[in-house]
């Protein structure tokens, strides 16, 4: 058996790259090139295959130095990123940022940033564009296949010779029937990271090689090879091109592009295709392929968080900056350590394993000192600024840390309480014509509501409460999982709630200021380098493109209004099965701030009501929900303000900026709505 080098191949892999690097860069014509990714899966299945039962064939097949080779192919150059990116990251991010990013270092180094990423960003949601190395979420599914998938060929090709192509079918099929599954019973989040999720696609990758190299006429014909090239090309390029975020992702619809990588895989060799796909240039862009792909997305991100225009000029410098160090990456690290003569397999060990210890331990160090709850934090200390100014600037922070700490540093009075998501956080004295204080947070859960409302009672003593209920409060899969940000103080909570004659603390403050010397070190680099100095908001000179938050704790987001395409409200809901126990135990949190003698107000949000109403068509989750929380409300003599349903509160469409937030008018009628 003889493996060749096919110029094509690299050409395919500029044909995946570009779309992904343009989709990160938010232009607008590539709104499916996602879809890149799963091109390159395929890819990589096929050369693994190909290469694994070639040596096998040979008897030449060595568990160790495939596993060298995968080292040498991919560690340097992802160090060298990983190191780089690093040291900007000093520059650019904010002390929580910077927490959160070394955890992800951790994750990618070890390659598990997929679950890591699962847990902490949804891949089509905004805050996955400040993730510097978000992009890795698919190399470590690489990573993961090469290191599993070599012992299975080597077993079944032992024991299963004859087999190796129908278990490549029922790995595919299994893997697909799975990945479509849970695209529609499970969280979205959570299937397109998931690995088994996506190990179809790598497996269709090995369906190509064992065919290829077969050449094997019982399961293809190879008479049609510019016909069937040329098809192949144009599924990828229509899903690049009419593909977007808003469809099921990864589901059937991921078998066009990854179909369409198939066929030209089988057949481009000897079609008009491999003319296009091996001109110099594409092929160069493949050879640098992978080293573009590492770098594009950290410089994206940094030129999101300096430039406030992020124009398409500055994302084509970027990109060209990209385009720049990749080469120089290429030239001088990746073909520098895959050669044996230069780096010996001890020295790339060696190396690997010093490396890895290395950004291990300066990220598990700088995590404790850039954590959230660290009361030397941008939490803590955007809390200590808001204390004394009327208004500052937002950045990227965890919500929940964030109004830990205003309720540790603030004195204000509050008459009023507030707490709820993102939908309910222009709500404030201007609104209510009261003091304000609003604690909502994105995503709120029960965890948040409960944890939030105990720890502020233990400071402020406020007439009114008002709870802002979501519909997915009561989504058993709701998938929300940022309020484990304040686990140790729900945890305290829980208990007083379910034993309130029992005197308990959610929290007691202790504020340390000790430093050891490493501490004092980092602190001082980072107070050196950083640019995202606390901009402070003065009186008669807001800057509107730029988002504050209030003293209040009302904030304002300068949202651009355009056509909103609707689509179902599947937010937290995409999986939904009603949970008796969050039902109970939100009903116990009731009746405990009943019990303080205090009023009480329930305030459900709008949605947008073509998406309301596109989602009602599919099933009647939320009429059902509005109906158990005001018969909560009913039950606990509560006042019920507002509706999910903008057609009952008034609110227009011109009114939203998107399918579930609005602005401060649509508020307004929201809150004049008595149920």
């Amino acid at each position: 058996m003889n493996i060749k080098y096919r110029t094509e191949i690299d050409g395919l892999r500029a044909i995946a790259v570009i779309p992904v690097v343009f989709y990160h860069a938010e232009f607008f014509l590539f709104k499916g090139g996602f879809v890149g990714v799963d091109v390159f899966f395929v890819i990589s299945g096929y050369l693994i295959t190909s290469l694994i039962l070639k040596e096998i064939q040979n008897k030449s097949f060595s568990l160790s130095n495939f596993y060298i080779r995968r080292i040498r192919r991919i560690l340097p150059a992802l160090f060298f990123v990983v190191i780089t990116t690093s040291i900007l990251s000093f520059i650019f991010l904010t002390r929580t940022e910077l927490g959160n990013y070394f955890r992800s270092v951790i994750a990618t180094n070890f390659f598990y940033s997929n679950f890591f990423f699962w847990k902490t960003v949804p891949y089509f949601e905004a805050e996955a564009k400040l993730e510097p190395l978000l992009h890795t979420w698919s190399l470590s599914i690489e990573e993961q296949f090469y290191i599993l998938f070599p012992i299975f060929l080597i077993f079944v090709y032992k024991f299963f010779r004859d087999k190796i192509y129908i278990s490549f079918l029922i790995i595919f099929f299994s893997s697909l029937a799975f990945c479509h599954w849970a695209a529609i019973n499970t969280s979205g989040v959570l299937n397109f990271y998931f690995s088994p999720s996506r190990a179809w696609e790598l497996c269709l990758g090995c369906i190509a090689a064992y065919i290829y190299l077969k050449k094997n006429k019982k399961y293809v014909n190879f008479k049609y090879n510019n016909l069937l090239s040329f098809f192949g090309i144009f599924l990828i390029l229509f899903s690049i091109f009419f593909f977007n975020d808003e469809i099921l992702y990864p589901s059937l619809y991921t078998l066009i592009p990854t179909l369409g990588t198939f066929l030209i895989i089988l057949y481009s060799e000897k079609s008009f295709l491999k003319i296009i796909l091996s001109n110099r240039i594409v092929v160069f862009v493949g050879l640098i392929s992978f080293s573009f792909y590492l770098w594009h997305q950290p410089l994206l991100v940094f030129g999101k968080i300096y430039f406030e225009n992020f124009n398409t000029q500055i994302k084509f410098i970027l990109i060209c900056i990209s385009l720049l160090l990749s080469y120089l990456t290429w030239q001088f690290v990746e073909k520098k350590f895959r050669n044996k003569d230069i780096v010996s397999s001890k020295l790339i060990i060696n190396l690997t394993i010093l490396i890895l210890i290395i950004l291990f331990l300066f990220s598990f160090l700088n995590i404790k000192i850039f954590n959230s709850s660290s009361y030397q934090g941008t939490e803590s200390k955007k809390a200590r600024l808001l204390k004394n100014r009327e208004y500052i600037y937002l950045s990227k922070i965890d919500d929940r840390q964030f109004n830990k700490f205003r309720i540790i540093y603030e004195n204000l009075k509050p008459d009023t309480l507030v707490v709820g998501s993102s939908r309910t956080m222009n709500i404030g004295n201007e609104v209510l014509k009261e003091n304000v204080f609003n604690m909502s947070v994105s995503g709120a859960s029960i965890e948040d509501h409960i944890t939030l409302i105990l720890m502020a009672l233990e400071k402020f003593k406020p007439k009114k409460i008002i709870l802002g209920l979501d519909p997915w409060l009561m989504n058993k899969n709701n998938y929300q999982f940022r309020w484990k940000s304040l686990s140790k103080e729900y945890e305290l909570a829980k208990k007083i709630i379910e034993n309130p004659s029992k005197k308990r603390k959610v929290f007691i403050f202790t504020e340390s200021k000790n430093k050891n010397l490493y501490e004092e070190i980092i602190d001082k680099l980072y107070s050196y380098l950083n640019i995202r100095s606390f901009e402070i908001y003065e009186k008669n000179k807001q800057n509107i493109n730029k988002p504050y938050i209030k003293r209040d704790g009302s904030r304002h987001y300068p949202q651009k209004k355009s056509e909103i395409i609707p689509k179902v409200i599947d937010y937290s809901m995409n999986d939904y099965e009603f949970s008796n126990i969050n039902h109970r135990m939100y009903s116990k949190f009731i009746k405990y701030l009943k019990s303080k003698k205090i009023e009480l107000v329930i305030i459900l949000s709008p949605y947008h009501q073509k998406s309301y109403d596109m989602t009602l068509k599919k099933n009647t989750n939320l009429v059902d929900l509005e109906k158990i929380y005001l018969n909560i409300a009913k039950e606990n003599s509560i006042k019920t303000l507002g509706s999910y349903n903008s057609h009952k509160v008034g609110c227009l469409e011109e009114e939203f900026y998107d399918y579930m937030h609005f602005d401060i008018e649509c508020t307004f009628k929201n809150l004049k709505y008595k149920n």
